[in-house]
């Protein structure tokens, strides 16, 4: 409503809407696969490794934080491995040829 009557005051309410008409009709390959690994897996490794080890060390009597201590660290430590993995392999090289690019070893 508050948009309506602020494009009809405009003097580029025209230009304005052939930009969003273009964006909106923009080519471009699906970013839904690439959405999903970036966030959702994570996700999931996070919460599955948390909940796994939490069912295994529930039988230990070492103290009263600790296993849970135990399960979100270890939780926390493969989920950043899985994200350093994954920008790993989907990063790609910028072409600029100062050397930013390239793989040190």
């Amino acid at each position: 409503m508050w948009m309506e009557k602020t494009c009809d005051s405009c003097g580029r309410r025209r230009a304005c809407h052939s930009i969003y008409y273009r964006l909106g009709h923009a080519e471009g390959p699906s970013l839904v696969s690439t959405v999903l690994i970036a966030f959702g897996v994570p996700i999931v490794v996070f919460v599955a490794t948390l909940s796994l080890s939490g069912a295994l060390l529930a039988g230990n009597d070492s103290g009263r934080g600790a296993p849970t201590l135990v399960s979100f660290t270890l939780a926390l430590a493969l989920t950043a491995l899985v994200v350093l993995s994954i920008w790993r392999m989907t990063r790609k090289p910028t072409g600029r040829g100062d050397g930013a690019d390239e793989v040190q070893r």
